[in-house]
């Protein structure tokens, strides 16, 4: 009996794991993931991850959060986003603050279903700077944004 449930079991999850990355159509689909909530990353930008600028759909500054939604192929693995800043602003009116978004791909993802992801960074750390407003850009997207702490 044992063995027999772990059969069914071990069948049910090899059917389950394949259907995820597979739409039955073979068309690729948009899967919509819950919410990331992440800091802003202030110092040396990183080593890891790709950078992700132009994954980037769309974004706002929504209560002191950079909001953005993002588009990129996956579907069954883990993905984690980074927001750096390097804290260098730049001499501008408002003055800005360029900043660099990776997309680091925690788990192997062999899958090409179209993932739609919303994230929110924290931006509290520009709060501090002195400036009544600042304008944020982001590496390889056109998007401009403007924080009011």
């Amino acid at each position: 009996m044992k063995k027999l449930s772990l059969i069914v079991f071990l069948g049910l999850s090899v059917a389950l794991l394949s259907n995820k990355c597979q739409n039955q159509d073979g068309q690729t689909v948009a899967t919509e993931r819950p919410i990331l909530d992440r800091p802003l990353s202030t110092g040396r930008q990183p080593q890891i991850g790709r950078e992700a600028g132009k994954m980037i759909q769309s974004g706002a500054v929504v209560e002191g959060k950079l909001v953005l939604e993002l588009e990129h192929p996956g579907g069954c693995g883990e993905h984690d986003y980074h927001l750096y800043f390097s804290g260098a602003y730049v001499k501008t009116l408002p003055p800005g603050a360029p900043m660099m978004l990776t997309h680091e791909q925690t788990t192997d993802d062999t899958c090409s279903q179209t993932i739609r992801q919303v994230v929110r960074f924290d931006l509290s750390p520009l709060g501090n700077s002195g400036y009544d407003s600042i304008w944020i850009s982001i590496q390889n997207h056109e998007g401009e944004y403007v924080f009011r702490p």
